[in-house]
């Protein structure tokens, strides 16, 4: 199994951010929204929503990007626990019903 050392990761996380936030760039040109918005993490997505003219979906889809990144950050500080981990998929699964209901 290739094991990754911290600079490693850190590095690709960096690239696939960049490579990410460009396509959004290209998007927000595409539809008339200001570019630097698809380099803003969770802006993006509402801005994405505007794109769609669906603004309230992108509300929707700003908020499960944050829960999603507090439910990854929170399995960062303890990542061996797997009642924890089930425990945050079904509170991420719960939240998620709730905002698109």
């Amino acid at each position: 199994m290739l094991k990754l050392d911290n600079l490693e990761q850190l590095t690709i996380a960096i690239v696939f951010f960049l490579v990410v936030s460009a396509g959004y760039w290209k998007v927000f040109m595409k539809c008339g929204v200001a570019g630097y918005w698809g380099f803003v993490p969770f802006a993006r997505e509402y801005h994405l929503g505007l794109c769609a003219d669906c603004e309230e979906e992108g509300r929707n889809y700003t908020i499960l990007t944050v829960i999603s990144a507090i439910a990854n950050g929170l399995n960062l500080l303890n990542p061996d626990n797997l009642l924890f981990r089930v425990l945050l998929l079904i509170a991420f699964f719960v939240l998620a019903i709730a905002t698109v209901i």
